[in-house]
């Protein structure tokens, strides 16, 4: 199965979790991972669909743990075990990655039930910065579901598993995507059982409404761990708090620490200069009076966002190593640089473990 650039939009409709780190690429291409991360829900739900889903059907367990992320353009693999006490063991891998595990049990039901339709989701992205705010989060969320949208996208659940069960997992990712901790959030792991309605921190939720508690944090591993509760239904998320990226120094920090006639005549060009240390570089150069050219390969918003804090005498342009084009060529000779920075910061390729790479 590939999650593929459509699917993914698709699936953040669904579930209303638009978190940067799934849907935006120039965003997502500044974290650890390089690129967008398909949701941990998703991947749960992927691996549900590949079951043999024959009769209406509840889940009474499911115990998801995430190893390595999924990334936009992956294409998975599901093996299936059946345990000895007849709960089911779907391993996902991206080669041979392993990507998650996920156990679930499950129970026959007379049918699938009914939620409401869905409302206009948010798309604001709570950023909550310190662990001090994460815990005392707290709030509620409505168990809704687009039935059309969701039997796009699993057909093989759409008339098979409890909408309201499915509506709980979707509320699960976006309330962890979306609300908290928000937008540095990764899944590490999620559990769900059944238990007395209001058997949990979370005490308070009427029917049709999904409510969750922060019930510790531990910032040692930069983990939360949030208790919610759908009725019966209690979820346990256990959550990584990610660092948001660094911000490079502004021109006022930088410009009090260079001389304003340090550079006067140098026509620097800076190749990936739209973030990082090339922004950096390029803020140094213009404050000590440089013409400044910086690059950037995908990165066209930051790139601009440089340049205007640069001033005049300086421009941006797009430019791949593996492929300059007559363009570029053009306006390197145009600028007739005297000097060279290199920033430019490769993809970092995720290897499998325990494999060889042909000599």
């Amino acid at each position: 199965m590939k999650f593929d650039d459509d699917r993914q939009t698709r699936f953040a409709n669904l579930s209303g979790d638009h978190n940067p780190l799934h849907v935006d690429h120039q965003q997502a291409r500044r974290s650890q991972f390089g690129g967008r991360v398909v949701h941990g829900v998703h991947i749960v739900l992927a691996a549900l669909e590949s079951l043999d889903w024959s009769t209406p059907t509840r889940i009474l367990r499911l115990d998801a743990q995430f190893r390595a992320a999924v990334l936009v353009d992956d294409t998975v693999s599901f093996s299936t075990q059946t345990l000895a006490d007849g709960s089911t063991r779907t391993t996902v891998r991206v080669g041979q990655q392993l990507s998650a595990m996920i156990v679930v049990e499950t129970s026959h039901v007379d049918s699938i039930g009914r939620v409401t339709a869905p409302p206009t989701w948010s798309t604001e992205v709570v950023a909550r910065s310190t662990f001090a705010e994460v815990s005392t989060s707290r709030g509620t969320d409505e168990l809704a579901i687009d039935p059309l949208l969701w039997s796009k996208l699993f057909p093989g659940l759409a008339n098979s598993l409890a909408l309201a069960d499915a509506a709980a997992l979707l509320a699960t990712t976006r309330i962890v995507g979306m609300r908290c901790p928000g937008q540095w959030a990764l899944f590490r792991r999620l559990s769900w059982s059944l238990g007395p309605a209001g058997d949990s921190k979370a005490t308070d939720a009427s029917p049709g409404t999904i409510q969750f508690e922060v019930a510790g944090v531990d910032p040692r591993f930069d983990l939360a761990t949030l208790a919610i509760a759908a009725g019966e239904r209690l979820i346990q998320a256990e959550v990584i708090v990610r660092e948001p990226p660094p911000r490079q120094a502004g021109m006022d920090v930088v410009s009090a620490r260079v001389a304003p006639d340090d550079f006067i005549g140098t026509r620097a060009l800076v190749v990936g200069g739209s973030r990082g240390l090339g922004e950096l570089a390029a803020k140094v150069l213009a404050s000590g009076a440089a013409e400044v050219l910086l690059t950037y390969r995908t990165g066209a918003d930051d790139a601009q966002r440089v340049v205007s804090h640069l001033g005049r005498s300086a421009k941006a342009i797009q430019f791949t190593v593996e492929a300059p084009t007559e363009e570029f060529l053009r306006a390197i000779g145009e600028f007739a640089p005297t000097h060279l920075s290199y920033f430019a910061t490769p993809v970092i390729a995720r290897r499998p473990p325990a494999t060889w790479h042909p000599p």
